[in-house]
């Protein structure tokens, strides 16, 4: 075998600069603290970490397993026994089922990005784990802007070190908005967790590395040792048994990229939003004379008109996530500071405050004069609106997500405790749980995500993540129906004559399902290729035509008795929120990077 003279030296070279390792780092990912050992397993990591002649240590997300504060804290007082600085970002195990509404891993931890720079490296971390939604990740339009501005002012010859949870490919919704950014840069590398496996990859044209888990259950734990030399990098696994190199390559793009097929669909450009608000929007909001009220996770509240101009607009130091409720000529919001906040709404002026201690994301709604608030600590409040009187009873374990319904003076809603309550509105009866319904005690199937609805049969519907829709007796709460016969998940709808039930299918296909006597049928199902969709997000229907918005960024238009698409609309690499139908040839939908679109339907 014969090797060229420029090779060998490169060799040379190579084996010289391992030897003298400009910067060395531990790279740890997926720690999953809360998952059996995992404690055990990241403090045996940290205390190796100590004993080795490193700068610094990266953390890439699912610190934890289930996201909770317990679980967060554990993490921090493992992790504060390092010796030298750790920088450290969420993944999607932290952000899916946070109690805290992904607050605690700031108020822990100081941020979920970093950046810093070791000679002439610059080193940066960005959250892909997206707010209360599971299945791929994201990057925020704040996190977007945030990155936008720290790169602009780095040199083009500035060498990157990019850490990320998800692989930066199609797991993450807008990859190629990151992609787009980094292109500038001649030395790129990529350092992901999400896959628990030593991997090399190629994002593009970005040389990257997917690292293994920290947890025992690939035999021992582990973690990795990251050593950067001029422009050329080397990773090596340490996992108590046979450590080994495993990577070892120059971090210069590759000079052409695999390019992807564009999809032929509706373009952002031809259907442009209509008001943007920069920032991270999961509920669509709420409609009043054609004005529309709605909040962020910056903590703006708004309101625009329909064609997308400015009324007013207020900012609270907090974050939001449920659908505000309008009362007389006042718009309320729930938050995650646990505050209930009143507001004017022609001027956004706050009118009152209202403190329940605890996080809210459930949607709250209104019944007979009293605001009925679900908060994170289990409980349910009912505020008198008007004499603000409270009433908090103790009902779930965990934390309430999805918006209640209210049917015949009874609330019906979810917990990630594993149950649906049945709670009685008259609170004066010493009975404020009427009965609780489970078919799967595993945290993860918890029916807590998917609204409940009910039939013209007094027949509660329920999806949970096990892909079962389930059937239940208004009364008393016994099963009266259940199959996974459609790969359900969590985004269910129903007609207004309450005869049909929509269940979006887990992959590519919408079906409607009879439900207008005893016995349940299947009516039709249509292919609609939306791919893998776990978005959360209710199905709506108006006038004969359904709703589907999707995790893809697709709205899907169907109708009603035959399943045929009369629709779509592409409206960029964001999840879809809930629609608002204003009238039948008009609706308003936003998507997830607080983007917001007036629709006009075509039957034709």
């Amino acid at each position: 075998m014969k090797f060229s003279i420029k090779a060998i030296i490169f060799f040379i070279v190579l084996s010289f600069q391992s030897l003298t390792a400009q910067i060395k780092f531990a790279w740890i990912t997926d720690t999953h603290i809360g998952s059996p050992d995992a404690e055990k397993d990241l403090l045996q990591i940290v205390n190796d970490i100590n004993n080795r002649d490193i700068k610094f240590t990266i953390i890439t997300g699912d610190v934890t397993e289930k996201g909770l504060n317990s679980e967060l804290s554990q993490a921090r007082e493992i992790l504060s026994k390092l010796k030298r600085p750790y920088f450290i970002i969420p993944g999607n195990h932290d952000t899916k089922w946070s109690e805290s509404g992904c607050t605690k891993f700031t108020e822990l931890f100081g941020s979920s990005r970093f950046t810093f720079n070791v000679d002439d490296y610059c080193f940066i971390g960005l959250n892909s784990g997206i707010p209360l939604r599971g299945g791929g990740g994201h990057i925020s339009p704040e996190d977007i802007n945030w990155l936008k501005n720290r790169l602009k002012n780095l040199s083009p010859q500035t060498k990157i070190i990019f850490a990320v949870h998800h692989q930066l490919d199609k797991e993450i919704d807008n990859y190629k908005n990151v992609i787009n950014l980094l292109s500038r840069f001649e030395k790129v590398f990529v350092i992901v967790g999400h896959g628990h496996t030593n991997r090399p990859y190629v994002f593009d044209n970005i040389k990257g590395a997917m690292g293994r888990s920290a947890l025992s259950k690939q035999k021992t734990p582990g973690y990795n040792l990251v050593s950067l030399f001029g422009d050329s990098i080397s990773i090596q696994t340490i996992d108590f048994n046979a450590n080994k190199e495993w990577y070892r390559n120059s971090i210069e793009r590759l000079s052409t990229s695999s390019e992807e097929k564009v999809l032929s669909q509706k373009s952002l450009q031809e259907l442009n939003p209509v008001f943007e608000s920069q920032s991270t929007v999961v509920k669509t909001g709420v409609l009043k004379n054609n004005r529309l009220f709605f909040a962020d996770l910056e903590g703006w509240i708004y309101s625009i008109k329909l064609n997308g101009k400015l009324i007013w607009k207020k900012y609270l130091s907090t974050s939001f996530f449920a659908r505000p409720v309008i009362y007389k000529n006042q718009i309320i919001f729930s938050a995650i500071d646990g505050n209930v906040y009143f507001l004017n709404q022609s001027n956004g002026r706050l009118l009152k405050t209202i403190k329940l201690y605890s996080p809210i994301v459930s949607s709250p709604v209104i019944h007979k004069n009293n605001l009925i608030v679900f908060s994170n600590d289990g409980k349910v409040n009912f505020i008198n609106l008007k004499t603000f009187e409270i009433k908090s009873f103790k009902i779930g374990e965990k934390n309430f997500e999805a918006s209640p319904l209210i049917a015949k003076d009874k609330i019906f809603i979810g917990n990630w405790d594993n149950y649906l309550y049945s709670i009685n509105t008259d609170f004066s009866d010493t009975s404020i749980v009427l009965w609780k319904w489970t078919e799967n005690k595993n945290f993860y199937y918890s029916p807590a995500a998917c609204s409940p609805l009910i039939d013209k049969l007094n027949r509660i519907f329920i999806s949970t993540p096990d892909k079962f829709i389930s059937a239940i007796d208004f009364q008393t709460g016994r099963t009266l129906f259940r199959s996974n016969e459609f790969n359900s998940w969590e985004s269910i709808g129903i007609n207004n004559q309450k005869s049909l039930l929509f269940i979006k299918g887990l992959v590519d296909t919408l079906y409607a399902i009879d439900i207008s006597d005893s016995i349940i049928n299947l009516k039709w199902k249509t292919h609609l290729g939306y791919g893998l969709d776990t978005n959360p997000i209710p199905i709506s229907e108006s006038s004969g035509m359904i709703f589907l918005p999707a995790k893809d960024g697709t709205l899907y238009i169907v109708d009603e008795m035959t399943g045929k698409l009369i629709q779509k609309f592409f409206l960029g690499n964001a999840r879809l929120n809930d629609v608002i139908v204003i009238n039948p040839e008009l609706l308003i939908v936003s998507n997830m990077d607080g983007k917001f679109f007036r629709i006009n339907i075509n039957r034709r």
